[in-house]
């Protein structure tokens, strides 16, 4: 029993983490993250800093297609949201084919911005046509028909 015990210290001991010190002494602070994005790096000189880099993405995406100044929640800012989102998994997907929890959270993901896809087709085709073209959207045969169909219909 005492051995077992032992073992079980050594390997919590072998987690601990070493916190980085940035240049200012604090612990894990994000500043080379946020001056790689405003200097313009490309993403595979900013692989460990992809957090930075997704949020800078999702940011410039977002305010392509707000309709107004504070807007987040509108179906087009949601989708532009997602669409970054579901890119970078994608991306994420290929290289770790093994990450099931992902893979489940990208299909949701896709899930999610389907609805809001159909949602935005029936109540405002011509939003919904601008947003697909601005985002370089496929879609599904069923969607374009019934997109077709909406349009003929009024």
């Amino acid at each position: 029993a005492v051995g077992r015990a032992a073992g079980a210290r050594a390997r919590r001991s072998v987690r601990v983490r070493v916190a980085e010190t940035g240049a200012d002494g604090a612990v894990g602070t994000a500043e080379p993250a946020a001056a790689a994005v405003a200097e313009g790096a490309s993403v595979e000189e900013l692989e460990p800093l992809s957090m930075a880099v997704r949020a800078a993405e999702i940011a410039e995406k977002v305010s392509q297609f707000r309709l107004h100044e504070n807007d987040s929640g509108s179906p087009e800012a949601q989708i532009a949201k997602l669409s970054v989102k579901i890119t970078m998994l994608t991306e994420h997907a290929k290289r770790n084919p093994k990450d099931h929890s992902s893979t489940r959270g990208l299909l949701k993901m896709v899930a999610t911005r389907k609805r809001l896809l159909n949602y935005l087709r029936i109540e405002d085709p011509d939003r919904f046509q601008t947003l697909v073209s601005g985002l370089n959207l496929r879609l599904s045969k069923d969607m374009s028909y019934a997109a077709k169909s909406v349009q003929l219909e009024e």
